[in-house]
């Protein structure tokens, strides 16, 4: 897992990773979020979480570029010092881990909700660990080509939702803009930040790209990718639905597939989410290597494999006597959104800032 030759990444899989990682199930809840608290106009939330997302993201490879050869694991305890540098990764790796286990239990509910309903959560846990975990113990450049792969294998998805235009179509729902003014608006761009969450695997990701010049070009691509799926999902589900439907249904995205019917093709939203756990793995994935890499930082091993089947045997055992109930897997969405909040939206700002006080302090220090 150490940083080398084979484990660059391309700009294409720099992108990707970043980009699959934030539309995991955000695709699949976002209209109703922004909904609940901005009615029709939440298209203007998202566009506006975007920006914030944005300027963070750039912010994240504008302090990694002072940083070139180091990781957010290396780069702690630079800045905090040794013991509370590894406070801070530990704290890191945890966030990671809850991240990853929160898209992994979100996606054995829905799997068990629209696809096998007898299906029981341990057999599910064991089929989907098989594919994460042959890539993740390959390392990053296998993630990335994983990225890759998923995005030209699911790039027709979101062309597909525009059959669901052909009845029923209302586009005077978003109107008028600006119903209940700005203060909705604003107040929802808090439910995007758990669809914008992913950005913050560029503090993992930059040492290992090829080409660092282009880093910003790069995580922008990414969240502009992200916001125009969203973009279609929630506008699309506005004006097919009303607003007040919108907001009763759990995951809006898949009941606008519903209608849909080809003369080849009966329930395509059974086979739009079997092609979609390629999207949601490459959300789990990354997240799960990151906490994988952070454990190696902090202990100073370098096989992560141990830790990697001991954390999937463990999943497995907890699926044996846990079965996710709805309730419990929008709690979960919930806390994850506020945690993300914390580490993506928040940490960046305070991480800059100590690594200006830091520089100029030895700076000082050297006169």
């Amino acid at each position: 897992m150490e940083r080398s030759t084979f484990n660059q990444l391309s700009l294409s899989q720099y992108v990707f990773i970043i980009y699959k990682t934030q539309i995991g199930i955000g695709v699949l809840t976002l209209p109703r979020d922004v909904a609940e608290q901005a009615g029709t106009d939440g298209w203007i939330s998202i566009v506006i979480g975007w920006a914030v997302s944005v300027a963070l993201s750039i912010l994240i490879v504008k302090i990694m570029e002072k940083h070139p050869e180091d990781t957010l694991y290396d780069l702690l305890p630079k800045i905090f010092g040794k013991w509370m540098g590894k406070g801070l990764s530990l704290l890191w790796v945890l966030y990671s881990l809850f991240a990853a286990s929160t898209v992994f239990f979100v996606t054995l509910h829905i799997i068990e909700v629209w696809v096998l309903p007898g299906a029981k959560a341990y057999q599910l846990t064991i089929l989907f660990m098989i594919p994460i975990l042959m890539i993740v113990q390959h390392g990053l450049k296998a993630i990335g080509r994983t990225a890759d792969f998923v995005y030209l294998a699911t790039i027709w998805m979101p062309l597909i939702l525009i059959f669901s235009l052909q009845e029923h179509v209302e586009w005077l729902n978003l109107l008028p803009l600006m119903k209940e003014g700005w203060k909705p608006v604003f107040g929802a761009v808090k439910s995007t930040a758990l669809s914008f969450l992913g950005f913050e695997m560029a503090f993992l990701l930059y040492p290992f790209l090829k080409n660092k010049k282009a880093a910003v070009k790069g995580i922008v691509i990414a969240n502009s990718l992200s916001l125009l799926i969203y973009f279609i999902a929630t506008l699309f589900s506005f004006v097919r639905f009303s607003p007040e439907q919108v907001k009763q249904f759990v995951w809006p995205t898949l009941v606008l597939l519903k209608p849909i019917q080809f003369p080849f093709l009966e329930r395509l939203e059974i086979t739009f989410l079997s092609f979609y756990l390629f999207v949601l793995f490459m959300t789990v994935i990354p997240y799960f290597y990151m906490a994988l890499f952070g454990t190696m930082k902090i202990t100073g091993k370098q096989d992560h494999r141990p830790l990697m089947w001991g954390i999937a045997l463990s999943g497995i055992i907890l699926m044996l006597f846990v079965e996710p109930l709805s309730t419990e897997v929008n709690q979960l969405q919930k806390w994850f959104g506020n945690v993300g909040i914390l580490y993506a939206f928040l940490f960046p700002p305070f991480l800059w800032l100590m690594d200006r006080i830091v520089t100029r302090t030895k700076m000082g220090s050297m006169k």
